[in-house]
């Protein structure tokens, strides 16, 4: 098969080692946390990461510090977590320099969104197939959760769709 293209499946949709050098840049510094963009715990593939990311948010948010005994007391809640931070935190004590923890954060993003991307293609492909849904309804469906995906990408934040727009238009002017 030389020559061939590669198949979707051969493609890479995540990278836990950008995944672990963002954790070991918030743990160096809770500043990196400035530095992410709209980087948030569903975007990392690992269930483990994701919650350390998020246990990290919250305690940045409760304005304690992001350290290894937070994150192991009332940071990380599930069993999975907990049973796996010991050996998670040990691997996030690189030596040496990292890249820069917002250029990793733009990597995971644009890893997520394209996890999105296939999942939404599998979906809608195996939806064409069904007659029990018309096909003006799926491509509004698809549609609507591909407005919500570029609007992600635009601005970096989730921006309305135009229909989400209307109605807010509409219940504003209602109100007044």
């Amino acid at each position: 098969m030389d020559g061939a293209e590669p198949s979707l499946s051969m493609i890479p949709l995540t990278d836990p080692q950008i995944e672990e050098a963002i954790l070991c840049s918030i743990l160096r510094d809770a500043r990196s946390l400035d530095r992410i963009g709209d980087l948030t715990a569903d975007d990392f593939s690992d269930p483990v990461y994701a919650e350390m990311f998020g246990a990290m948010q919250t305690l940045r948010e409760e304005k304690l510090p992001i350290n290894t005994i937070n994150l192991r007391g009332k940071g990380i809640t599930s069993p999975m977590a907990r049973e796996a931070i010991d050996a998670t935190l040990a691997k996030l004590s690189f030596a040496g320099e990292l890249p820069s923890v917002a250029d990793m954060a733009r990597q995971v993003v644009d890893l997520s969104l394209r996890r999105q991307m296939m999942e939404m293609s599998q979906r809608y492909g195996l939806s064409a197939g069904d007659s029990s849904e018309t096909v003006p309804a799926l491509a509004s469906s698809l549609r609507t959760e591909l407005d919500t995906l570029v609007s992600r990408l635009r601005s970096g934040k989730r921006r309305l769709t135009h229909k989400e727009a209307t109605s807010s238009m509409l219940k504003e002017l209602d109100r007044d």
